[in-house]
């Protein structure tokens, strides 16, 4: 018999890493700049290539990234494997996005992709009172004209603010409440109470309040505005 060697070579191939992904816990409004410590975790393909290191930590398919600043977007370091971000400024909703690591090792070198998801939560952010650069003045026993007040909430949309109007003296109504409901609509004995989108509360309001002061009287007086946005919108209740 004759016999002879046949060598044969097994090249070695690159195995997919695997990742891992710790859960997320949901978050406020407004909370700033966000680290998640060890979130992702890496795995070489095999034994073999436990000389491989991390490439980068891949993020895709975020549902919206208007939810962050734009340099705030989800981000994992490398190293670390710690998630950051940074929501935008009264943004909410729920976040959604996949996360795949690729390593040193070149050919088929991306894992398989897993999910990550959690919700930034709706606060109530209060409502914003905008009151004239000066305070008016007027002549003893003549009406007062009071403008250039605003009301607005960042979060109310186009749903009602409850607002209240008192003055210790005098008697108090609006030139023009087109759009408004009234609790107290007599203001004889310096109150008024009403509500109304933000659009009308400030058009009823820059239109003017007329204010008849007590017959004879002279000096100063407080009109009170208070403006009540009724738990509109977010958690926290009413501001």
């Amino acid at each position: 018999p004759v016999s002879a060697p046949f060598t044969i070579t097994v090249n070695s191939v690159n195995d997919r890493p695997t990742i891992s992904l710790n859960p997320l816990s949901d978050i406020d409004e407004d909370a700033g700049m966000q680290t998640v410590n060890g979130f992702a975790e890496f795995a070489v393909g095999a034994d073999n290539e436990s000389g491989q290191t991390i490439d980068s930590f891949l993020i895709t398919g975020l549902n919206n990234p208007g939810l962050f600043t734009p340099t705030g977007q989800p981000a994992i370091d490398k190293n670390s494997g710690d998630l950051s971000y940074t929501p935008a400024t009264h943004a909410n909703g729920a976040v959604t996005f996949n996360v795949a690591v690729r390593d040193t090792g070149g050919g088929d070198d991306t894992s398989a992709a897993l999910p990550a998801t959690f919700t930034i939560n709706a606060v109530n952010d209060p409502p914003v009172i905008t009151l004239p650069m000066t305070a008016p003045m007027g002549p003893e026993d003549a009406p007062l004209t009071i403008a250039a007040i605003s009301v607005s909430d960042v979060d109310a949309g186009t749903e009602s603010l409850l607002v209240n109007l008192s003055i210790k003296a005098g008697s108090i109504s609006l030139f023009q409440g087109s759009g408004l409901a009234f609790n107290d609509i007599d203001g004889t004995d310096g109150s008024l109470e009403f509500f109304g989108s933000q659009s009308s509360l400030t058009s009823a309001l820059q239109t003017g309040i007329n204010f008849v002061p007590p017959l004879d009287f002279h000096g100063v007086l407080v009109l009170n505005v208070t403006v009540n946005d009724q738990g509109k919108n977010g958690n926290g209740g009413a501001l």
